[in-house]
């Protein structure tokens, strides 16, 4: 066996699915995330048990965020050049690009700065448009 990028890849996709029967039993989900290698060594940088159902950290970002961004109407659905975004998050970490969308029509997320969101998310006049 040669570590590498394919087999580490392979190697937590098994474990996530070997470790299924535990977070079952438990009631948790249980995923191996990150992971760093070398010719003969992997390591996993985290492996997270949560709740079932429990909110994702950028979840939690984000609403926690939200009292501080009144000017944003976070149940809108804002209609862009044929995608269809929904707020779905917050990245509490990052100094630019924070704000994490899911276009609705491909499932696919995407992440934007403040100004964007403000612009295609604003409330009008204090109230959600």
């Amino acid at each position: 066996m040669k570590i590498n990028k394919q087999t580490t890849s392979l190697l937590r996709d098994e474990l996530n699915e070997a470790v299924l029967s535990v977070a079952e039993k438990h009631g948790v989900t249980i995923k191996f995330g990150n992971a760093s290698y070398d010719d003969d060594t992997i390591k996993f940088t985290n492996v997270m048990v949560s709740l079932e159902g429990a909110l994702s950290q950028t979840e939690k970002d984000l609403e926690f965020i939200k009292p501080f961004h009144s000017d944003v109407d976070f149940d809108k659905v804002a209609k862009v050049q044929g995608h269809v975004f929904k707020i779905i998050g917050y990245r509490a970490r990052s100094r630019k690009n924070n704000w994490i969308v899911l276009d609705q029509r491909t499932d696919k997320k995407y992440v934007l700065p403040l100004s964007s969101v403000q612009d295609y998310f604003k409330k009008a006049n204090g109230v959600a448009i």
